[in-house]
């Protein structure tokens, strides 16, 4: 879907402040105060998705079953414990709460385009929350623009988690663009590299790290800086789609890593 909204801000100049539209994960929080903290004067107003948890999960479990079957759904809702056992035990990045502007259910909630054009916000900014629907974006008057852990159009969804289970570490790293329809479709605006190997990141820690690179991209191109030159391999992928992963996909991004640090400490020491 092409919108005719789809350009940038000027500069910090322009009238509005921006609109941060966040999930409600541990992850999401701490990155929705990290935006916070480099928007202290108001400028900043946070809107964050408090989903029904059980229904949420009901309809994962559904949709998951019909798609892939339930030996999937068994693998995913695996990868999910785990991955909150890790979340809440082993990322170093220590949490801080921002209590939000607005709460809604849904990032599809009608209040979301009523504040939007009642503070006449300039920008838009998707912070680890669920998918916008096409009537969604056409109710917001002005741009919308995604953080997306994973480099665009390779690995599209679920992202980096993949990248790593697959042993692409040059792909890892996170994508700002525009947001349309699609899952994760539109132009991409920007792209920051992350060498998880190097930085000694657990997969976890490759994520929160991602973030945080992608809201300092973000937050720069509210101000009207020009994004840094695209990586040279990031260019001319192909587009691929990726599911929620499983446990399996978890682990093999694990040994993957470790394996691939345990070489570089090799080869350095």
């Amino acid at each position: 879907m092409t919108r005719s909204n789809q350009k940038l801000p000027a500069s910090a100049e322009t009238s509005g402040p921006i609109v941060l539209l966040s999930g409600s994960s541990s992850v999401a929080r701490g990155i929705a105060a990290y935006y916070k903290k480099h928007y202290p004067d108001g400028d900043l107003l946070i809107e964050e998705e408090r989903g029904s948890n059980k229904a949420k999960l009901l309809q994962f479990i559904r949709r998951r079953a019909r798609n892939r079957g339930w030996l999937s759904v068994i693998d995913a809702l695996a990868g999910r414990l785990i991955q909150g056992l890790v979340d809440g035990l082993f990322v170093h990045q220590p949490v801080t709460v921002v209590e939000p502007d607005l709460v809604v259910a849904d990032c599809n909630d009608p209040a979301i385009p009523r504040l939007v054009n009642e503070v006449n916000a300039r920008l838009i900014i998707l912070n680890l929350c669920s998918l916008i629907s096409a009537a969604q974006l056409e109710a917001i008057g002005c741009p919308v623009i995604n953080v997306h852990p994973g480099i665009n159009p390779r690995y599209r969804g679920a992202g980096n988690v993949w990248a790593l289970s697959e042993g692409r570490f040059e792909l890892v790293g996170v994508t700002v663009h525009f947001v349309d329809a699609g899952i994760d479709t539109g132009a991409v605006i920007a792209y920051a590299a992350v060498d998880p190997v190097s930085l000694h990141l657990g997969v976890e820690d490759t994520f929160v790290f991602s973030q945080r690179a992608g809201a300092d991209l973000a937050m720069n191109l509210a101000k009207g800086i020009e994004p840094p030159p695209v990586p040279s391999a990031f260019k001319d992928l192909p587009s691929r789609l990726y599911p929620y992963p499983g446990l399996s996909t978890w682990l093999r991004a694990w040994r993957n890593l470790k394996c691939a640090q345990r070489k570089d400490g090799q080869k350095n020491s």
